[in-house]
């Protein structure tokens, strides 16, 4: 076999090891923080008080209380509350706290997917430092 055919025969049966939403998914890029600011209601780093997880005819229902550390955008300011609430088990630990981009009104869904920029906040720390520097900037008026 040439070599160029079987390096397609080989990235055939590569491609074909993975189910399709695995190669979709990397496709999937987390907008810029300015958009993703734009976008939100509210943009905080918090740290989870409380979760509870309960069950519902939708399947399981988690909400969390979570106590604002830092806030960029919205009416959540330091020390307040506020909650989210989701029909999927958001990967949240008590205490571990996340930069969240919030939309809409509470309790907020929590969007943390590779397609958004809500993650714990040990991962988000470059959005942190660009999130100073946006109200730093938005500030001056520029």
């Amino acid at each position: 076999m040439p070599p160029k055919i079987g390096f397609t025969v080989a990235l055939f049966l590569f491609s074909g090891a993975f189910p399709s939403g695995v190669l979709a998914a990397s496709a999937c890029f987390a907008p810029p923080v300015r958009d993703a600011f734009d976008r939100s209601t509210s943009v905080v780093a918090a740290t989870p008080l409380a979760i509870s997880i309960v069950k519902s005819d939708a399947g399981q229902v988690q909400t969390v209380m979570w106590k604002v550390n830092e806030s960029w955008k919205g009416k959540h300011h330091q020390i307040s509350t506020f909650t989210t609430r989701n029909t999927w088990i958001a990967p949240v630990g008590k205490g571990q706290p996340w930069l969240l981009y919030l939309s809409g009104t509470e309790p907020y869904p929590i969007e943390a997917t590779p397609c958004t920029r809500s993650r714990p906040l040990q991962d988000a720390l470059l959005d942190a430092r660009d999130l100073y520097k946006l109200l730093e900037t938005l500030r001056r008026g520029a």
